[in-house]
């Protein structure tokens, strides 16, 4: 939704207005919907994201981004929410070819223009998300070059070096999963299969964690839609009754005005 949002401040400053602070300008971005997301869609969602208890999440998520790493950094991960097997599936469908973990790790660490070069196979001047991410690249990359030679075109792309890299590069210390791996089957991530033995049922069960967050992330952002409708019904409701107290007050005026007393008149 942030595309979303962006898309609607540049039609809103090409209408003529100023954003400063997309947050206090949604009355204004109401106006100004992206072209595939009708206009009624948008109105409400942006009725959703002026609410406070909206304002609040957003604030507390940019605070978390913004929050920098040990080296000064607050990039941490490009890839979005999905899983790095949905990363593997989608490199797949692009390139026709099984990607490398080199290849996922470029897509969940590089910054957007980077990620493009790489991609069209320019591998000079990579910028990377942080500090640790770029320090991590070039410790495997050093480790690779210890095993296999100085020439790329012979590195095989090798867990244990991965490993063994990043240890070397913590000094030694680590506590849970391995940097850079999301899932518990490492070997899947290197080779695109399953581990032969006992991991295969950590990977499916790890995987179905992560299949089950992207769920529950669809639903939040189907609830605020829903809230979104709710709240648009409200106000068009809280609209008709004081149109309706209004006309009331109106009618009742006109009648003493008029001194209509709403009985027939008596004869005498």
């Amino acid at each position: 939704m942030r595309d979303a949002r962006d898309a609607s401040v540049i039609l809103a400053e090409q209408g003529g207005h100023h954003i400063e602070d997309v947050n206090e300008s949604f009355h204004i971005l109401e106006n100004f919907h992206p072209q595939y997301i009708p206009e009624n869609v948008w109105k409400n969602l942006c009725a959703y994201w002026n609410t406070p208890k909206w304002k609040n999440i957003s604030a507390c998520a940019k605070e978390n981004r913004n929050t920098p790493d040990a080296n000064g950094k607050t990039g941490r991960h490009t890839g979005g929410s999905i899983g790095n097997a949905d990363h593997r599936r989608k490199l797949k469908e692009a390139t026709g070819k099984d990607p490398s973990w080199l290849d996922l790790f470029m897509k969940t660490r590089l910054d957007k223009e980077s990620k493009k070069r790489y991609f069209e196979g320019d591998r000079s001047n990579l910028h990377f998300c942080s500090e640790t991410a770029r320090q991590a690249h070039d410790s495997y990359m050093r480790g690779l070059s210890e095993k296999y030679g100085d020439d790329p075109t012979k590195h095989v792309h090798d867990v244990d070096v991965w490993n063994m890299s990043q240890l070397q590069r913590q000094k030694g210390t680590h506590k849970g999963r391995m940097y850079g791996i999301r899932t518990a089957d490492s070997q899947f991530l290197f080779t695109g299969s399953l581990s032969v033995g006992g991991d295969s049922s950590h990977y499916v069960q790890n995987e179905e964690v992560e299949r089950l967050r992207n769920e529950m992330a669809s639903m939040r952002e189907a609830e605020a839609q829903r809230e979104a409708r709710d709240a648009q019904r409200e106000l068009e409701m809280e609209e008709m009754r004081k149109k309706h107290a209004l006309l009331e007050a109106q009618m009742t005026d006109f009648f003493k005005q008029n001194n209509f007393s709403g009985n027939p008149p008596q004869r005498n």
